[in-house]
């Protein structure tokens, strides 16, 4: 049984690598077609997901793990390509928050078209299989975040306000009681900036 289990989890680590470099390659591929560098890439990808979490050039510096005058020429390579614009941040006149453009969430989209394609390949798995495949994925995402991996932190489906499956029908089957609203697949595997540890 140990002989099995090692090399069940030898052939996971490829195949989940495999698929990681899958997704990169096919993002960086969409990226060079609109000959945007992997970093202003991420950055598309970055302030897609935090829309509406008034990120500043702060924010995106530290998540991108870049210094803030790095973090400003990314930003103003994009602004000048009209992908990102800057606008007041009304909390702090010495900032400014940063918003994808229409052109900007259109190469965003196709950058990440690659979700489409798993996406289809997740929806034709029978139900079983697809539940035995969530839980299994936010197991290993919460135990990474035990390690002390940064890059899980404030994710909605490890937070305490999180409750998964509470509705029934529709695609908003997850409910946040802090929100008190619910949440599709999507916005539970997003970060958020009221997250509380479980």
């Amino acid at each position: 049984m140990a002989d099995y289990r090692s090399s069940a989890s030898d052939t996971i680590v490829i195949l989940l690598t495999k698929l990681s470099q899958a997704l990169r390659r096919s993002m960086w591929n969409q990226g060079r077609r609109h000959d945007l560098t992997p970093t202003q890439v991420r950055t598309l990808l970055f302030l897609s997901e935090a829309a509406g979490e008034r990120c500043t050039v702060s924010t995106l510096a530290r998540s991108q793990g870049v210094s803030l005058p790095t973090a400003g020429g990314i930003i103003s390579a994009l602004v000048n390509r009209k992908l990102v614009v800057r606008v007041p941040n009304p909390r702090d006149r010495r900032s400014y928050l940063l918003q994808l453009t229409v052109e900007g969430e259109k190469i965003r989209r196709e950058i990440a078209s690659w979700e489409a394609t798993v996406r289809r390949l997740i929806d034709a798995l029978p139900g079983e299989r697809q539940e035995i495949l969530l839980e299994s994925l936010r197991q290993l995402v919460g135990s990474l975040r035990r390690t002390g991996d940064h890059t899980t932190e404030k994710l909605c489906f490890a937070c305490k306000h999180f409750h998964p499956n509470a509705h029934a029908e529709g695609t908003m089957i997850h409910h946040c009681d802090l929100l008190d609203q619910p949440l599709s697949v999507g916005d539970a595997t997003r970060e958020c900036s009221r997250y509380v540890a479980a």
